[in-house]
Formats: structure tokens, C-alpha cells, sequence
């Protein structure tokens, strides 16, 4: 079964069968004649009848008008016997060879498949010499159904086919050697694989909200060397899912100090590579590293004393010191337990702070001693716990 030309409507399949070498026309006499079947796929089975063959003589066929570019063909003879065209027998099922290329990084991957009651033993590999000139050379020899073709360019199209050289396992005058041919198959090598993980170093100062990253590439043989930079990811909660977008991205350094941002939760990293600048390429990213997770440090100190008197110097009670907090609820009390101030608001108190004003009346709290509750959640990669503290403020000098 032998793929002349390919198409994806007026492909065409030349089909050989030879007479039994033994026939009883005693019992089975003559006339002989054949019915060839065809069914789509190379492992098809709903056979249709394609031709009649009146004389024993026919033992070939163009099979003509068929989607030779998109799939295989399975073919098999009936033989018939006497004036009643009874049947003497059925060959075995045997189809063409159908070839499928994929693309691979530098590289376009053949494999060969087909479905004969004869055994193929070698490959021969075709490859178009230029692009649409139809014309092929061998490019190599595989006694397996695979082959890789490699060294190529990303982006460029190959076209092949392959020929099939088999043998039956029996002799008895049959035919050897069976040769047939594939359609023409094309590919494209397109880099799809990912690069490997790399490896990440880190060292950092969570009271100074900084954190250093040195990233490597494994120099295993087994990962690609086409690395073009590292992503660097991050995520406050380790049961979040972990961003699309990085925090960071490094080209042409392996690099970087990260400061000023808040660092407790989990980070990690990826390597890509550069298939993005090739044509129709797409950028491949590694799997994300081993996550580091750091805790925080929390650290909320307060003063004991202010002076609101409208100078500009140390008007507003604030926070002496503020580090990896994520929900605060300040309260301030006065002598008799009368809540005179209360905030929930971390970033309006960090920045503002409490002006001495009792929140009931709008006026200046007057000079004396007050007692201050304060809740807070450290900021954490786990489970967020409520802490508390409390203190006294000494009010002195305000005037309205």
C-alpha cells in the first residue's frame, strides 16, 4: 500500500496483492476474481468496496480522489470462486504508511505509523531539499517507527516522508522487498519545553524590610541552555494562589535587592527562556522553585507622652515605631474609663495620629494621665493571631 501522491482531496494510493501460491480449483474452481475494500484510518474497519476485479490476472490498483494529506488508508482483498462468485478467502488487513511530524526545539520529531501483516524492518527519512521544490533527499535510516531530525531553525517549516522497506515472515514466492511510501508530512520546530527550575539563594532583614535574591541555572545536562532571565513571585498568605504577574523580572543579571516592600509571606522563582523572539515562539517558564516562606517580625512601640498644644512639635500621638502590621484597633481611655479615642484605621494613624481631641465632644483632652488598649495582627504567611498591648500617655501643655 503505496502513497503516490499526497492531497487533500485527489491523493492517490497504489494497492498490490498477489494469487495464492495454492488454490484446490477442485473444490474451488475457476473463474477467480477479487473485490478490493478500503476503509479510512489505518486501523479502520468499516470497509467499503472500492473496485471489482473480474480476472485473476488484476492485481493492482490506483486508488484515486483521497485525503491522503490528512489521514491513513486500510485496504484488504476478498477472493471469489466459481460462476456464483462465492468467497474462497479474505487477506489480512493492510494499511498505508501515515506520517506525523511534531515540532521541538531546534528539532521536528517523525514517527511512523502503519498497521501490515508484514513486518517492516527499516526506515528510510526524505526531507524536501528547499522549501516547495518538491524535490527529496534521504536524510537518514531508522530501524524503528521514530526519528528525530535536529540542528534545525525555530520558526522554519521541513517537510518529509518516509519509505518502508518489509519483509513476511514466511517465504513461500512472496514478494520482498515491500516497499511503500508515506504521505508528505511538515513541521515546524517551535521551542515548547520548559526550561528546569533554578536554583535560589536568599538573605534578608525582615525589621528593615529588605530581601536579597542570587539565582543559578542548573548545569544538569537534561535542562536547556537557552535561558533568558528569572521571575521573581510572591504572595502574602502560603494558601493563596500564586500571582500571574512577578514581582520582579531579571534580564541579563542574576540579581537583586528588594527593598522597602513587605516581606513576610512566601516567595519563589522561575526561569524562561528566550523561544519568545523566535518566529510564531512563545516564551517558556520553568516551574516555580522550592517557596521560602518568611515570618514577620512585628515590632509597635508608642510614647508615654505628648504635648498638643498646637506648637508643631509633638502635637500628634503616633507610633515611635511600626513594622509588619496589618490591623491595628487603638483605644484611649480616660481616668474615669470613658473612651475618649478609638481608631481602626492603620494607615490614617500612622500617618496622623490621635490629636488629644476627645472624640465625644470634639475639645482637647485636658493634662493627665490616660490609658491606651491596642490590638493588632502581626503580618504573617499562616494563620493571622489578634496580640495586644497597653500603656499609659501623659497629656501636658494642650491648649485650645
Amino acid at each position: 500500500v503505496d502513497v503516490l501522491n499526497t492531497d487533500a482531496s485527489a491523493g492517490n494510493i497504489s494497492v498490490k496483492w498477489v494469487f495464492p501460491p495454492e488454490v484446490d480449483s477442485a473444490n474451488f474452481p475457476p473463474p477467480y476474481s477479487y473485490v478490493l475494500y478500503r476503509a479510512d484510518n489505518i486501523d479502520g474497519s468499516n470497509f467499503v468496496e472500492v473496485q471489482t476485479f473480474p480476472s485473476a490476472s488484476d492485481t493492482s490498483y490506483i486508488d484515486s480522489n483521497l485525503n491522503t494529506q490528512g489521514q491513513g488508508y486500510n485496504y484488504l482483498v476478498e477472493m471469489l470462486y466459481g460462476p456464483a462468485s462465492d468467497v474462497l478467502g479474505v487477506s489480512d488487513p493492510a494499511s498505508s504508511v501515515f506520517l506525523t511530524v511534531s515540532g521541538s526545539d531546534e528539532s521536528n520529531i517523525l514517527r511512523a505509523t502503519h498497521n501490515t501483516p508484514w513486518r517492516n524492518t527499516e526506515y528510510i527519512i526524505y526531507k524536501e531539499t528547499a522549501p516547495g521544490s518538491g524535490v527529496f533527499d534521504s536524510i537518514g535510516q531508522s530501524f524503528v517507527r521514530n526519528y528525530i531530525d535536529s540542528g534545525l531553525t525555530n520558526g522554519d517549516t521541513y517537510c518529509y516522508k518516509v519509505q518502508t522497506i518489509g519483509h513476511y515472515s514466511i517465504g513461500g514466492g512472496l514478494p520482498s522487498p515491500l516497499i511503500n511510501h508515506s504521505q508528505i508530512a511538515c513541521a515546524t520546530p517551535i521551542d515548547t519545553t520548559r526550561p528546569c527550575a533554578p536554583l535560589m539563594l536568599t538573605s534578608y532583614d525582615c525589621a528593615k524590610d529588605s530581601i536579597y535574591f542570587e539565582l543559578s541555572y542548573p548545569t544538569d545536562s537534561a535542562c536547556s541552555n537557552d535561558i533568558l532571565g528569572y521571575n521573581i513571585y510572591f504572595k502574602k498568605q502560603i494558601d493563596d494562589p500564586w500571582p500571574t504577574t512577578p514581582i520582579a523580572t531579571l534580564v541579563g543579571s542574576n540579581t537583586i535587592w528588594i527593598v522597602g516592600e513587605a516581606i513576610t509571606g512566601c516567595w519563589a522563582a522561575t526561569a524562561f527562556d528566550d523561544a519568545g523572539s523566535d518566529p510564531g515562539g512563545t516564551t517558556n517558564e520553568s516551574f516555580l522553585t522550592e517557596p521560602l516562606c518568611i515570618e514577620s517580625c512585628p515590632d509597635l512601640v508608642f510614647p508615654n507622652v505628648f504635648t498638643p498644644n498646637g506648637d508643631g512639635a509633638n502635637d500628634h500621638f503616633l507610633p515611635l515605631s511600626l513594622n509588619d502590621i496589618s490591623e491595628i484597633n487603638f483605644k484611649v481611655f480616660n481616668r474615669w474609663g470613658t473612651m475618649v479615642y478609638e481608631t481602626s484605621n492603620l494607615e490614617e494613624f500612622v500617618q496622623t495620629g490621635w490629636d488629644g481631641r476627645d472624640q465625644n465632644s470634639g475639645l482637647l483632652c485636658s493634662d493627665g494621665v490616660y490609658f491606651y488598649v491596642c490590638k493588632y495582627v502581626p503580618q504573617n504567611y499562616k494563620e493571622q493571631t489578634v496580640h495586644e498591648i497597653n500603656g499609659f500617655i501623659h497629656i501636658f501643655g494642650q491648649q485650645e
